[in-house]
């Protein structure tokens, strides 16, 4: 065997990672490890969510229902949305007049309470 006909062994860093079915387990797992009593801290939270289906990426919180993370797809990914829709969603309470122009270029950004809306419109 020649040089060329070895391959360079790798190691894969991503075997350690916490694993999680869905988008909602790991979001609860992260409002464990930050709740009330600890430190609140977490540095560079990395974990696989193993299924990425549109039923188990949409992730809803007590701040944001399935109707506002479709509205904050829409306003992030540059597009069309109502005023009616703004005017339900883009409260103070998710950020208010700081979410104004977040995002003005088509597809470039996602948001933390978004993401999960994104993964699932691009699997529709």
């Amino acid at each position: 065997m020649t040089d060329n006909d070895q391959q360079a062994g790798s190691h894969n860093l991503n075997t350690h990672f916490l694993r999680f079915a869905t988008a909602s387990q790991m979001y609860n797992h992260i409002r464990e490890i930050t709740a009330p009593g600890g430190d609140f801290t977490v540095h560079n939270f990395v974990g696989v969510i193993e299924d990425i289906s549109l039923d188990a990426s949409l992730c809803e919180t007590e701040l944001f229902s399935c109707d506002a993370l479709e509205y904050y797809t829409k306003k992030n990914m540059g597009w069309e949305y109502t005023q009616t829709e703004a005017e339900a969603y883009q409260t103070e309470e998710r950020g208010g007049e700081q979410r104004k122009g977040s995002v003005q270029r088509k597809g470039s950004v996602l948001t933390a309470e978004g993401v999960s809306s994104h993964i699932a419109t691009f699997l529709r």
